[in-house]
């Protein structure tokens, strides 16, 4: 609350022939999720001079660029460091919330540049009724993603259709092959509840490259006039030029894969639950825990309440709490987070 967005470019231009593009965004932002429906949503970047995009998640940060106090991600956000695929499996609390996408532009394997933007996100009742047809014989890779890989002048043709029997709908498509005007798209209206999408697209030999080519399809639902579904698929081409693509790519991916398998949760038990008066909260942890905070929210998302304790033990009495459902996150010093929900009756 009266933190403003914050916009962050750094490049670096002196050992680099006196040129660098920064990253340019083919779709515009998704403003809204709804609760209980896994959230999908591509900033559809790239880069006009063909640098190596990696995205990660960092915590936003103020107008003086500080980091924002007490901001935390919540529980299965996250995005893909190649194709920038934010996902949210599991909104559960109306409310807004802000993300802070860093996209990395890497040229030879040297960082160029850097761009940081903030995104507002405001989870609403679930009300749509959409789904996907076409994609179930699509080709995934390890992790379920939409994902293939072709060699030079073979064709790809993707059909994609979108349906919701509740409202009118569109179906458009984001990518950098369409925008270079190499690949084609199609629209069919079947009806006003389902449109339909044909892509198609032949890469030559100077296609060939390391990172992906990235199409986003996008489904609108005009329920509010902004419900809009992302799906993402990635086309590596690669010929005998890209024969250490994996490597290179591996190495990027480095640094992100350590933030993401480093311990960043701990166990908490709130008893009794729900509570009248009072409730102990007790961290289950091995190591010494120093300063703690505990956050306190209620059903839309808003903090209503801060405290700090020391140790794996807190009394939280609160007797003047209206009756109703909380959200609780604890923070320890080392980054690990707990949260769960608190009920007073």
């Amino acid at each position: 609350v009266n933190i403003p967005f914050y916009l962050e470019a750094k490049l670096l231009i002196n050992t680099l022939n006196s040129f660098n593009n920064s990253v340019q965004y083919l779709a515009p932002p998704i403003v809204e999720a709804e609760v209980g429906i896994p959230f999908r949503y591509n900033v559809s970047g790239f880069d006009p001079d063909g640098d190596v995009l990696i995205y990660d998640l960092v915590s936003p940060k103020q107008d003086i660029g500080q980091i924002v106090p007490n901001y935390f991600l919540p529980d299965t956000v996250s995005v893909d460091f190649l194709s920038g695929e934010f996902t949210w499996f599991t909104p559960q609390i109306v409310g807004s919330y802000v993300f802070t996408i860093r996209v990395q532009e890497y040229r030879n394997n040297i960082l160029v540049g850097t761009t940081i933007v903030d995104y507002q996100l405001n989870v609403i009742p679930a009300v749509s009724n959409f789904q996907w047809d076409g994609n179930a014989t699509w080709l995934t890779d390890t992790l379920g993603d939409y994902s293939y890989t072709l060699p030079p002048n073979t064709p790809i043709q993707l059909n994609l259709s979108y349906t919701d029997n509740g409202t009118n709908v569109s179906l458009e498509a984001f990518s950098e092959t369409l925008s270079n005007n190499t690949a084609t798209q199609s629209n069919y209206t079947i009806s006003s509840t389902k449109d339909s999408i044909y892509y198609q697209w032949t890469p030559v030999s100077s296609d060939a490259r390391c990172h992906p080519y990235v199409i986003t399809f996008r489904g609108h639902s005009n329920y509010t006039g902004r419900l809009y579904r992302d799906l993402t698929v990635k086309i590596f081409v690669r010929d005998n030029t890209t024969s250490n693509c994996d490597t290179l790519l591996n190495q990027l991916s480095v640094p992100i894969q350590k933030i993401s398998t480093k311990e960043t949760t701990v166990s908490t038990t709130v008893t009794p639950n729900p509570f009248q008066a009072e409730c102990i909260f007790k961290i289950q942890s091995e190591r010494a825990i120093e300063e703690v905070q505990l956050f306190i929210f209620n059903s839309f998302g808003t903090q209503i309440s801060t405290h700090q304790f020391h140790g794996n033990r807190y009394s939280y009495n609160n007797s003047n709490l209206a009756a109703g459902l909380y959200i609780y996150t604890i923070k320890l010093p080392d980054g690990r987070i707990s949260s769960g929900k608190i009920v007073k009756i």
